[in-house]
């Protein structure tokens, strides 16, 4: 059985990440199927994200909130501890779709291919439950996986690779490793989605300008992620 370790960082917005692992563990029985297993490694900043994440199994690490990337650096560093073959993060607001382990599984059993990340992912809004499909991403977190030798050749030789800032950590982060010729390959597909609420630093409607579809194809998040229902919304 090959191992991914899942990195995940949380704030606020329990009834979100609740939802959030219980998709996970929804596609745990298919990833077993292909012959992969994962561990979630949580990063939080408080009492109800730790017993969330011991209620799910998890491995928890506790570091105030910001900067931010200082708790993603945290929890990379934390799974490390462990034996694993492939890194993946997710937020404590992404979602994988139905196929995702098929799609994710094949990236992985690629020998050619060091790191991976859709091409695609659809953004919705927690109170229409009404969303787009974003399409060619350039960088994009939800998802993005490398292979172990990667990380531990880039530790060999950078200190980290999240930067102690709250902003724009995708990028910080590939652009770190890219410097030791690693990129994602961007693979086709939509098998995640990221649901945006009010806490997030970018909003639903600042991503608006990124649709492509002059607003006509609506996508019901029913039709997605029927773990929705489940998340409480004012």
């Amino acid at each position: 059985m090959e191992k991914i370790a899942i990195t995940i960082c949380v704030w606020k917005r329990i009834d979100i990440t609740r939802a959030c692992y219980s998709n996970l563990e929804s596609h745990r029985s298919r990833f077993n199927d292909l012959g992969f297993d994962f561990t979630v490694y949580v990063c939080g900043s408080e009492e109800e994200h730790k017993e969330l994440a011991n209620e799910f199994g998890y491995k928890y690490v506790h570091l105030r909130n910001y900067p931010v990337g200082n708790k993603w650096e945290k929890v990379l560093r934390f799974s490390m501890k462990d034996d694993w073959d492939y890194w993946m993060t997710l937020g404590s607001d992404d979602f994988l779709l139905e196929g995702s382990a098929d799609a994710i599984v094949k990236q992985m059993k690629n020998k050619r291919v060091h790191a991976g990340m859709p091409k695609n992912i659809i953004f919705f809004d927690i109170e229409s439950g009404l969303g787009f499909e974003f399409k060619n991403v350039s960088r994009c977190g939800a998802a993005r996986w490398y292979r172990r030798k990667v990380l531990d050749f880039v530790y060999s030789h950078s200190k980290n690779i999240y930067p102690s800032k709250n902003k724009s950590l995708d990028y910080y982060s590939e652009d770190t490793i890219r410097k030791y010729g690693v990129a994602p390959v961007r693979f086709d597909g939509l098998y995640v989605a990221d649901l945006k609420s009010e806490e997030n630093i970018n909003s639903f409607e600042s991503l608006l300008m990124y649709r492509d579809d002059n607003g006509k194809n609506e996508i019901d998040i029913n039709d997605f992620i029927p773990e929705w229902k489940s998340i409480k919304r004012v």
